[in-house]
């Protein structure tokens, strides 16, 4: 059990303490399902990551003056659907092992492979001596959206027909192989299978369950009432059930929902700038939501190139990628601001200004939902069991006015 007494409304630590570079190859831009919610909205054939591409790419991270080497490092493969270039991926990982040995560098050591999986393919023989040549050093999660109502109503095969059967039978090898965790995604049509999805997940063994709603300009009125109903539901069920220090879920977090302290504007929601990503046409950018086959409006932002490198005036500036400039007036003063994340390579699409400084808001009542189901089952679980809730503080002289205008949300 963790220190707090519970670890439903507790993120499990990341490797490499959140400090590891991310290292993203873009391996292909074809799947083989048309999941509904899928940011990548421009799926192809044919554009696959050459394999003297990655090379040159990982050369120039090892040897080029202008790149720090943080301590470790994670190797993210994602496509479309990563798993269909299987041993692409294994010749890749290979010789990023063979240079980082000759180069001496802390990578050699310090390294994570990171893949995550529609687990179509998953027992197949490419895949299955992929894991077992990289045994110990990597990491693939399948992603399971619940119950097969649930799940079948957004992961599909081109033909429409759902995924759940065929994803389902590959789950006991991938539960054999690896810690089981899961990413899970809402939209407006599936929101009423959310409670009986996590907890099916749950009952599959799938302990770690991470989850969240989509920021994409999709919900209608009364969902944000349906999410919370539905949390509030899950809540009772994990503490009445005495769940609350055997499960993971990210839908509750004991931080959640407190205001902005004025250390947190200087911080923002993701790695975007650090998180340096090749695409199969070679260039190099700040993460991998920032490349063209996931932009409905603005160009794709290119930071380099493997003949020219980083080019560092158009990196820069995700140093100042920082809430105080992200988010407006509304944002920064909310007085349930904390955990309100967002993707920046998303909000850099929808800005009229065609920058990172424009926050979409498109969750605004989905995550003032989630913050009042949280308030709901931090309090349930005190009052029965008389643990508290930890890591979240509120401004003594600013709680009533505070209170008043949450009253109001």
């Amino acid at each position: 059990m963790e220190e707090t007494g519970y670890t439903v409304g507790r993120m499990r630590p990341e490797w490499g303490k959140g400090g590891a570079q991310s290292l993203t190859f873009v391996v292909t831009e074809d799947c083989n399902l048309r999941c509904k919610y899928c940011y990548v909205t421009h799926k192809s054939k044919g554009k696959v990551l050459n394999l003297e591409t990655a090379k040159k790419f990982i050369d120039y991270l090892l040897t080029s003056p202008d790149i720090h080497q943080s301590d470790s490092a994670v190797l993210d493969f994602i496509g479309g659907e990563p798993l269909l270039e299987a041993k692409l991926i294994e010749d890749i990982c290979d010789y990023f092992k063979i240079r980082a040995y000759e180069e001496g560098s802390r990578w050699y050591w310090k390294y994570r492979i990171n893949i995550s999986t529609n687990g179509v393919n998953y027992d197949s023989d490419e895949v299955q001596h992929l894991i077992q040549k990289n045994s110990g050093k990597i990491s693939i999660g399948i992603t399971i959206d619940g119950t097969k109502e649930k799940h079948d109503l957004q992961r599909v095969f081109p033909d429409g027909s759902g995924s759940y059967d065929t994803i389902h039978k590959n789950l006991k090898l991938w539960m054999s192989q690896f810690d089981a965790s899961t990413k899970v995604t809402f939209a407006s049509e599936d929101l009423k299978y959310l409670k009986e999805s996590i907890l099916h997940l749950w009952d599959e063994g799938i302990y770690n369950v991470s989850a969240n709603v989509v920021y994409e300009n999709v919900w209608r009125e009364g969902d944000d009432k349906i999410f919370e109903e539905q949390l509030k539901e899950l809540a009772d069920y994990i503490v009445e059930h005495d769940l609350y220090n055997k499960e993971y879920c990210t839908l509750f977090l004991d931080h959640i929902g407190a205001p902005y302290e004025k250390e947190d504007f200087n911080n923002t929601s993701c790695g975007a700038g650090k998180m340096l990503a090749i695409s199969p046409d070679g260039n190099i950018y700040p993460c991998m939501r920032y490349y063209d086959y996931s932009l409905n409006h603005q160009p794709g932002y290119i930071i380099g190139n493997l003949e020219d490198g980083i080019d560092f005036d158009k990196a820069r500036v995700f140093l100042l990628a920082m809430y105080k400039y992200q988010c407006d007036d509304e944002c920064l003063s909310c007085p349930i601001a904390k955990e309100c994340e967002f993707c920046q390579g998303f909000s850099y699409d929808e800005s009229d200004s065609g920058t990172n400084f424009q926050k979409a808001k498109y969750i605004c009542k989905m995550h003032k939902a989630r913050v009042r189901a949280n308030n709901y089952y931090f309090a349930k679980l005190y009052h029965k069991t008389g643990i508290k809730r930890q890591n979240f503080h509120w401004k003594k002289e600013n709680q009533y006015r505070r209170c008043a205008e949450y009253e109001q949300i």
